[in-house]
């Protein structure tokens, strides 16, 4: 059902089309004199360089265009106030501020030329190198991105890798000092030359004395063997003369040798010495992070020691 329109309403609707129109034509006037604005911002800086006031020059425009509340923000003029302060930055003998501000205007707009009557040969110059270095630097790719930042992370993983290696070798193994004994010392067979780290001697002591040993024992065996009313006097006589000959050559073969040992391991004792030893590692040390890719994507993983 539709309901007449009273006077107050037909009034209503008229206000609510005036304040439409009122807006639509002040909103191009507004941003009209924002970009009015803007370039008498320009401007006011463009007059201080013309004045030779560089440092007041360098210090209006560093506020607004990267102020908190920047007043020049259009893209060309936006430029022309970078090309500006980064004259300025030359005359104040910042070369390198002033490079950076070169940088920004070739990156914000490759076309962009500087008019040769403002500015001298010197400042040309300057922005002409920056952008040819700009125009030279090759095209990155998404791909190429990705692939700069695997191999990146590959380096630091080598040298994470050759630290956490490094670690593992030096923690990984203990040096323990052994303390010798010189009771050790004093036993025959060669113990001592093994326990003072010369496994020559010790072997030739235990050979040697192990054979002289054997040859008493053996000939002891043989002589008790002859019985006591032999068929052949004569031969059990020559067989007795032989074993006990025999086994007195071992025994003060062996008592030499043991105690020559034993003399030579006492002269020669090594109080103590150093081993070096496997250590086990602590649980949180056995993982080592890894990062690999194959130019589309990366991984991150971590591998374990057992």
């Amino acid at each position: 059902m539709i309901r007449p329109r009273t006077p107050r309403s037909r009034r209503s609707t008229i206000a609510l089309i005036v304040a439409c129109l009122a807006l639509a034509i002040a909103t191009p006037g507004a941003a009209e004199a924002a970009g009015g604005n803007q370039q008498l911002d320009l401007e006011k800086g463009r007059q201080l360089y013309k004045d030779g006031k560089h440092a007041e020059c360098e210090g209006y425009f560093a506020g607004a265009l990267d102020g908190a509340s920047p007043s020049i923000t259009e893209p060309e003029l936006v430029t022309q106030a970078r090309m500006i302060r980064g004259t300025c930055d030359l005359y104040l003998g910042r070369q390198g501020d002033a490079l950076v501000q070169f940088e920004r205007i070739v990156r914000l707009d490759l076309k962009f030329e500087p008019n040769p009557i403002d500015y001298p040969n010197g400042v040309l110059e300057e922005f002409h190198k920056t952008k040819q270095r700009i125009l030279a630097e090759p095209v990155t790719t998404p791909e190429a991105e990705l692939t700069k930042r695997i191999e990146q992370q590959r380096a630091e993983l080598l040298k994470l890798q050759a630290k956490y290696e490094a670690l593992r070798t030096r923690f990984g193994e203990e040096t323990v000092v052994v303390r010798r004994s010189r009771l050790v010392a004093a036993i025959p067979f060669g113990v001592g030359q093994f326990q003072n780290g010369d496994d020559g001697l010790g072997v030739f002591f235990l050979t040697t004395e192990g054979i002289a040993l054997a040859t008493a024992t053996v000939a002891f065996v043989i002589h008790e063997t002859i019985p006591s009313t032999p068929a052949d006097p004569n031969k059990a006589r020559t067989s007795e003369i032989t074993s006990r000959l025999f086994n007195w050559i071992g025994v003060g073969s062996f008592l030499a040798l043991a105690i020559g040992g034993v003399a030579q391991a006492e002269l020669g004792f090594v109080p103590q010495t150093t081993e070096t030893r496997k250590r086990p590692l602590p649980k949180d040390a056995r993982w080592l992070p890894v990062v690999g890719g194959d130019g589309k994507s990366f991984t991150v993983g971590l591998v374990g020691t057992f």
